[in-house]
């Protein structure tokens, strides 16, 4: 039986559903292959382009090696531009079927690339096949370049944090939000991004996991976040979807991203709450580091901090970790928790201040008088709405920007959320509150909370 290699291929499956090229097999198999008896062999090369010098069909090339291996006797594919667009590819085919003595079929008809008349025909077809894609190319920039200036969404998937209309997407907009606010407060590194992402099972917007920073990377660095419309890389004008951060914060992260070519971001091997960041009581050392260690019963392993520089202080990782988690827990639940966010160098701090207390009870005078039936509910809607936007205006001058970023969400009520955000979120809170220091035990082996030592700085 004749063995026949059937092409298939579709530039643009921004589905990846391949229905495309599933129509092609059917009607290549149906109309072709069946009739005369040939057994059909699949190549395909789905969602690539034959046009340019990027181009790369690694299963048409798998294919004609396969024919100048005598492995196939026959080629067929639905039309000839699945199988080229350029005519330095179309040259290498003819080479290739014409030493092999291979039929080219396709659903429109044969053509036997061994005659002149063939090979005429080919580049023929193949020479308007091209023209016709330069200009579907022009017309696609130009509407490009149209829905560009008037703002509108234009993309072939869907982007995380939107729908393919536009629509924010809750979630992923608020994890992409927080990406960019603890990115440009330094507390997290592009992977570290990532495996939060990874944590909250928020995939890509085809569905897979975060697995390299340059993921990340264009995630922030591009303006569709921050509203904006770009064409060729380069911004254009506002944008008709919603924003979900400030240009200012856009363009802080892309300042600091443009600084750094690969590596961007705090150290991305830190894998532990403490290390790094816990002193060695015996020797100062900043260098607190885990190891497994058997159990003195030998029953089982535990992961330890050691002090890799004089080992003379061991503790088990989870009480000490535990230990250090209640603390900061207990920090971020007291009344004045809020003032964690508050830039204490403002010159104005104790007007601000002021103002704030006057603004929340003014609130709360709303609130009574509306309930005593004194107001009624519009005007308690609007002097509610005014109130709280001049106290969230007073809020934002008295924050220290990288602060606010750091605790916004954790503190009073929220305080137990500090669990949920992830490693280097952790890391960056402990750091900038607490003086760790492990101590030894007076008792040999015997483990005492006591000897976690945790100053507030």
């Amino acid at each position: 039986m004749i063995r026949c290699g059937v092409y298939l291929r579709q530039s643009d499956d921004a589905d990846e559903d391949e229905l495309a090229v599933g129509r092609q097999w059917n009607e290549v198999v149906e109309k072709i292959c069946k009739p005369r008896g040939w057994e059909p062999v699949r190549y395909c090369d789905n969602d690539k382009t034959a046009l340019g010098k990027k181009r790369k069909l690694p299963d048409r090339d798998r294919m004609l090696e396969d024919i100048e291996a005598g492995e196939l006797q026959a080629m067929a594919t639905w039309d000839c531009d699945r199988l080229y667009r350029e005519p330095i590819d179309l040259e290498h085919i003819i080479d290739v079927f014409e030493a092999n003595h291979i039929l080219l079929a396709t659903v429109t008809g044969d053509i036997d690339l061994s005659t002149d008349n063939g090979r005429l025909f080919a580049r023929v077809k193949g020479a308007f096949a091209k023209a016709e894609s330069e200009r579907r190319s022009a017309r696609q920039k130009s509407k490009g370049k149209q829905l560009a200036d008037d703002g509108e969404m234009w993309v072939s998937r869907r982007p995380l944090g939107y729908e393919m209309d536009g629509t924010v997407v809750p979630h992923e907009a608020e994890a992409i939000a927080e990406a960019f606010d603890l990115y440009l407060a330094g507390h997290h590194s592009l992977m570290g991004i990532g495996r939060r992402w990874n944590e909250l099972g928020m995939t890509t917007s085809v569905g897979n996991r975060w697995t390299h920073h340059n993921q990340i990377r264009k995630i922030l660095e591009n303006p569709r976040y921050a509203g904006k419309r770009a064409y060729n890389g380069v911004v254009v004008g506002d944008a008709k979807w919603e924003a979900i951060i400030e240009p200012d914060v856009w363009q802080a992260v892309n300042d600091t991203l443009a600084g750094n070519t690969r590596k961007v971001g705090p150290p991305t091997g830190r894998k532990r709450l403490l290390v790094g960041i816990a002193l060695c009581g015996s020797c100062a050392a900043k260098e607190v580091v885990t190891t497994m260690q058997v159990a003195p019963s030998g029953r089982s392993l535990r992961l330890v901090y050691r002090c890799r520089t004089c080992f003379g202080v061991t503790k088990p990782m989870e009480r000490a970790d535990s230990v250090v988690m209640d603390v900061i827990v207990e920090r971020l639940s007291r009344p004045d928790a809020e003032d964690l966010l508050v830039n204490q160098n403002s010159p104005n701090l104790a007007a601000l201040r002021t103002e704030a207390a006057t603004l929340r009870t003014k609130l709360e005078t709303i609130a009574t008088k509306w309930s005593n039936d004194e107001l009624t509910d519009e005007q308690l809607s609007i002097m509610t709405r005014n109130t709280k936007s001049r106290l969230e205006s007073v809020t934002v001058q008295m924050e220290d920007a990288n602060k606010a970023r750091l605790f916004r969400g954790i503190t009073g009520a929220d305080a137990n959320k500090f669990r949920e955000v992830g490693l280097e979120r952790k890391r960056a809170v402990i750091d900038a509150l607490l003086r760790i220091t492990f101590v030894k035990s007076s008792r040999v082996g015997v483990y005492d909370p006591k000897t976690i030592l945790c100053d507030w700085k």
